[in-house]
């Protein structure tokens, strides 16, 4: 159990690296978990994926009446910049979910082992479990679906109004990452308080396991 609040620790730092990038994004441009996604969120992405290729759409019709120097377009310069912090962000977001499902695998090895010594009631850990495992799959979706609509977005006529559309994803992303995050923190917190505090020492598992 200590090694699970050391990994937590880990992951609690990463998360807070993660927070503030997203704000060199906005300022820059004006300024294995269950594969199967809820519907919910699928129809978010579609509905965001749309927004977008209507503004494409859109602008279309104003770049042909633009110099061929981009007017409006990011410079070369900014682009490389804003590229190089949402690549930045993706790794660190893809490393934290890498880490979070690591941490999933160890609390289910956990209850496995308290299922079978003991005759307590598992139920509502087990159900937090499934619900972090669920968030994840969601957020490994957004995620993709960021990385991408990042590259329309970065190659748009009109930079600032596509971003909004991929701020929007990532801020799911953050909002679930935490989420994910408090609910480990109790299960962990519940399974020592249904061993009494017996200190369980959790199986090694490679991100790249994953």
């Amino acid at each position: 159990m200590d090694m699970m609040k050391r990994y937590l620790f880990i992951i609690s730092f990463c998360i807070f690296l993660i927070l503030p990038i997203t704000k060199v994004i906005a300022a820059s441009n004006g300024s294995s978990v269950r594969n199967q996604t809820s519907t919910k969120v699928q129809q978010k992405l579609e509905s965001r994926q749309d927004a977008l290729t209507k503004i494409q759409e859109t602008v279309q019709a104003r770049t042909k009446q633009r110099t061929a120097t981009g007017e409006g377009m990011l410079s070369q310069q900014k682009r490389g910049l804003v590229t190089n912090y949402y690549n930045k962000m993706s790794d660190r977001m893809w490393a934290l979910v890498d880490r979070l499902s690591v941490l999933v695998t160890r609390i289910e090895a956990r209850i496995a082992v308290v299922d079978n010594e003991t005759d307590k009631d598992l139920t509502l850990v087990i159900s937090d479990v499934n619900a972090a495992k669920t968030l994840l799959a969601d957020t490994k979706a957004v995620l993709t679906s960021s990385d991408e609509m990042f590259q329309t977005v970065i190659a748009s006529s009109d930079p600032k109004e596509s971003f909004e559309i991929l701020r929007e994803n990532i801020n799911d992303i953050k909002m679930n990452l935490v989420a994910v995050h408090k609910l480990l923190v109790k299960v962990i917190g519940n399974l020592e308080g249904l061993t009494g505090g017996v200190k369980y020492q959790a199986p090694t598992v490679t991100p790249g396991a994953i």
